[in-house]
């Protein structure tokens, strides 16, 4: 039995790995990293296929402890504190991947059908929580470092490109080589992955648009052709997180207003509420008349604001000054274009973002 291989084989098994990496590239995997997340992977192995062998699995399964999530988000924070690229983290996992096939066959010892999905199952789990940690700190990293100069936002901007763009690459190398499905754990990361590039290519489209704009060019803009256009995007990302979408504007709706601004604006408000929307909610973009206003709104289903994240957002709503958050952002711009931006919390539901714009005369 597979499990039976893998407990008794488990040190040459970290000893193969170690010879993998010391074939690759550097930077490699220390040895401290390697000691911690390859083992605990083989013993998560080892009780989950236990489990599955047993009369009675699901029994099993309730007295295995939870720790490939654990264990891998350890994994990657450990490679970022020491200095390790992206590619480390699949690697490592990968490398696992080929010792066991390759020490399985050169001992003659079968793995069946059964067995080899569980393994698959736990590597796309552990893959997809490393990765996943790497990117979460190493993009709180680098908010807590950047400066907000020019020349500093460039490079924050390529490495926030960079990160997405690896992320992305190695989620596709690790779907691509059979080992993992793409409806898994690391397709999910492949999904959010492309997801996050597309905030930051917006919100960098959208500073770009502020600050050289020299003068605000107003057209009239006739809104459920202009929802229909803008939206192409969130109802990829709908379908892709499984969260309902859905535009309501009366036709004849019309704004006067800079389209590249206002395009950026709303951009921006429906990416965070699908980012935060969780599967099985709703987005809503909409337009309202009232007697001498138009009313652009954006309301999600995020399940409510929490008292701090409330007070921030309207802090930065009702503040001048620009720190580079995608809400300042969208608030400059609907400044520009002759409007102002509102947010109303709507407790244990979401909230609504407006986008308040002045009725044609």
């Amino acid at each position: 039995m597979l499990h039976e291989f893998l407990s008794a084989h488990q040190d040459e098994l970290v000893q193969r790995c170690k010879a993998m990496v010391a074939l690759r590239p550097a930077p490699h995997s220390s040895e401290r990293a390697l000691d911690h997340g390859i083992p605990v992977l083989i013993s998560q192995l080892v009780d989950t296929l236990r489990a599955e062998e047993s009369t009675n699995p699901e029994a099993e399964y309730a007295a295995v402890p939870d720790r490939i999530t654990t264990a891998a988000r350890k994994h990657g924070g450990m490679l970022l504190r020491e200095g390790y690229t992206l590619d480390q983290v699949v690697h490592d996992y990968g490398d696992l991947c080929q010792a066991i096939t390759e020490l399985a066959h050169d001992i003659r010892v079968p793995i069946t059908v059964e067995e080899f999905h569980t393994f698959n199952r736990c590597l796309d789990s552990a893959i997809a929580e490393a990765v996943g940690e790497f990117g979460r700190l190493h993009d709180l990293r680098v908010a807590e470092t950047s400066a907000r100069t020019h020349n500093d936002r460039l490079v924050l901007l390529a490495t926030e490109l960079r990160t997405s763009v690896n992320a992305a690459m190695l989620a596709f190398n690790a779907i691509k080589t059979g080992r993992v499905a793409v409806s898994g754990q690391t397709g999910l990361v492949l999904d959010r992955s492309l997801m996050r590039l597309s905030d930051v290519i917006e919100r960098t489209l959208a500073e770009v648009r502020l600050d050289t704009r020299r003068q605000v060019t107003r057209e009239t803009i006739e809104l459920p052709t202009f929802f229909e256009h803008l939206s192409v995007f969130a109802v990829l990302e709908a379908a892709a997180k499984a969260v309902g979408f859905k535009i309501s504007a009366e036709a004849g709706i019309v704004v006067e207003a800079d389209r590249e601004l206002l395009s950026s604006a709303v951009a921006i408000l429906l990416q965070n509420a699908l980012r935060f929307t969780p599967a099985g909610g709703h987005v809503i973009l909409r337009a309202r008349v009232t007697s001498d206003r138009i009313l652009v709104e954006v309301e999600d289903e995020c399940g409510g604001l929490a008292p701090a994240v409330d007070t921030e957002l309207r802090r930065v709503i009702a503040s001048h000054t620009e720190d580079g958050s995608g809400v300042a952002i969208c608030r400059h711009a609907v400044q520009l274009t002759g409007g102002t931006l509102g947010l109303k919390h709507l407790p244990h539901r979401g909230c609504i973002f407006t986008i308040d714009l002045p009725k044609i005369s």
